[in-house]
Formats: structure tokens, C-alpha cells, sequence
């Protein structure tokens, strides 16, 4: 499996925030990434899939991911789920602007 992890995305969130992106592609999942934006006080999590099973499945278990972010020092405001602008979240986490670690 290959996990790349990319930098600052400007224009996929607000101005002025902090921001991380990440993907992953597999054989069971597909394509699944997803951006953390924060002002210092909370963040929020924005995950894409691009496959439909995987899109059910995350939406399904939001409510666990959103259990597990739960010790973390940000508290967690929103989880958005969504197929939308996977590709040019794909394209631009994948443009060799990240690391890639293979596993």
C-alpha cells in the first residue's frame, strides 16, 4: 500500500487556517484522502473516497473516527464525507509535492 502525505493546500479551505493533507490508495479501499484544517482552537476533518463502498463505509463509521480523534489536543468541530473533488484532491496529493511511504 502506498500512503503519500502532502503539505499546506491553498484554496481547498479557508484562508488563514492551518492545513494538512493525506492519501491513501489500496486494493480493498481505492483512493481515500482527506484534509485537516485548524485555527488553533479546533480543526476539522475532510475525507474523500472515491469509490461508493468506501464512501458508505466512512460515513457508516463516522461516528468511530470521530471517537477515536477524540484525545487528541484539538477538539474535533465537523467530519465531512464526501466523493466530490476526489480527483483534484488525488492529483494534487499525488504531484510529487509529498512523501511517499510504501508499506
Amino acid at each position: 500500500m502506498s500512503q503519500d502525505i502532502a503539505g499546506p493546500h491553498p484554496g481547498l479551505f479557508r484562508e488563514g487556517r492551518q492545513q494538512v493533507g493525506f492519501g491513501v490508495e489500496g486494493p480493498r479501499l481505492g483512493f481515500v484522502g482527506g484534509i485537516v484544517e485548524s485555527d488553533g482552537r479546533g480543526c476539522n476533518l475532510d475525507l474523500h473516497a472515491d469509490r461508493t463502498e468506501t464512501f458508505e463505509l466512512l460515513k457508516r463509521r463516522r461516528g468511530d473516527v470521530r471517537e477515536e480523534l477524540e484525545g487528541t489536543a484539538l477538539p474535533v468541530r465537523f467530519i465531512g464525507i464526501s466523493r466530490s473533488a476526489v480527483e483534484r484532491l488525488r492529483r494534487h496529493l499525488l504531484s510529487g509535492r509529498g512523501l511517499d511511504l510504501t508499506v
